[in-house]
């Protein structure tokens, strides 16, 4: 079973048709007690935005890890990436088991030239699970020719739901940081 943890409900953009509304999570189980995130095999840590808490993130898989002693797999979740995160991305992928890195339909330029920039970036990108999505309208609009794909386990091609349906196997918790 896999946790997905929402950390924040703030956001740095206004997608439409935002699967993370309020009112959306008003339905799930807030989690109080971050042991019971000990007996899942794989903890999603997402938001809104958890990156622009960056600190707090950290610090939040380091309890989990060193404290807790969680043995499990742990992955970040975010579409938000500058150079001034850089140093807080290094450590926080020294302590998580991969990287979901997300370019939404609403991206601008600053978010290509900073994928770009993650892309060559000397982040341990590549001994983890690295995977990118980009949402599909965006190849009309943007050429990725120029963007090292390497570093990435998976990149694929984002189709935008509506409904943003929870897989089977996951159970959604809020945990506000």
């Amino acid at each position: 079973m896999k946790a997905r943890v929402i950390v924040t409900m703030d956001c740095n953009r206004k997608c439409e048709n935002c699967c993370n509304k309020e009112e959306v999570f008003e339905q799930h189980e807030v989690l109080n007690n971050i042991d019971e995130l000990l007996a899942y095999d794989e903890i999603l840590i997402t938001g809104g935005e958890p990156m622009l808490i960056p600190m707090k993130v950290h610090n939040f898989i380091q309890l989990l890890r060193e404290k807790k002693g969680y043995k499990g797999r742990i992955y970040l979740y975010t579409a938000l990436y500058d150079k001034y995160l850089y140093g807080f991305y290094r450590d926080i992928l020294n302590l998580i088991n991969g990287l979901h890195f997300t370019i939404h339909f609403e991206a601008s330029d600053k978010e290509i030239i900073q994928l770009k920039q993650l892309s060559e970036s000397s982040l341990p990108l590549d001994d983890r699970s690295c995977r990118l999505a980009i949402d599909s309208r965006l190849y009309d609009k943007y050429d990725f020719s120029n963007i090292n794909f390497s570093a990435w386990s998976v990149v694929r091609k984002l189709k935008w739901l509506l409904n943003c349906p929870l897989p089977v196997d996951e159970k959604l918790f809020v945990y506000h940081l």
